[in-house]
């Protein structure tokens, strides 16, 4: 970030969501949709191109499948007039592993509390949403938001001008071991 004014300024466009995940209780994912309508918001002045997501749960001691996510795939085109953009999530779709990061942010969400880490004030957060996309100048960036129990979104990070974004990811998963 700039300090532009005595205050900070964005370099990019940033996305960030809004809106309901599907649940089946206050603390589980309903994995069970084919798919959800998703608000994603843009602030900044840049229009944004190649938008992925991934939704996905926390992490486990136990091997989950890999279809245990929902994802978005290259949306169309944000333009710099545009504010906001509903897109849908479909159930399954990436391949990715369990290894897999964007800076030093996990693409699954925090492993669940034990019942004293809540009481000691530890979050719940029931999935972590993963959101890359390319700038007019054709860099990539991040946005990383948890979904908290209680308080809906909450930002983990605003990742700018990274190596790889989820295309890139997901095409490492799929390349065969050299």
């Amino acid at each position: 970030m700039q300090m532009a004014h005595g205050g900070p300024s964005i370099e990019h466009t940033v996305l960030y969501p809004s809106g309901p995940v599907p649940l089946v209780d206050v603390r589980h994912v309903d994995w069970g949709h084919h798919a959800w309508e998703l608000h994603v918001h843009k602030a900044g002045p840049g229009l944004v191109d190649a938008v992925c997501a991934a939704f996905l749960p926390p992490q486990s001691p136990w091997p989950r499948g890999l279809s245990e996510m929902y994802s978005l795939w290259r949306a169309p085109l944000v333009a710099p007039h545009e504010a906001e953009r509903t897109v849908t999530m479909q159930y399954g779709g990436l391949m990715l592993h369990a290894t897999m990061t964007l800076g030093l942010h996990s693409l699954w969400a925090p492993p669940e509390p034990s019942y004293p880490q809540i009481v000691g004030g530890r979050p719940f957060i029931i999935g972590r949403l993963t959101l890359t996309y390319h700038d007019m100048a054709r860099r990539k960036h991040a946005s990383i938001f948890d979904f908290h129990a209680m308080q809906g979104w909450q930002r983990v990070a605003f990742l700018a001008d990274i190596a790889a974004d989820l295309i890139d990811l997901d095409a490492q998963a799929r390349s065969p071991a050299r």
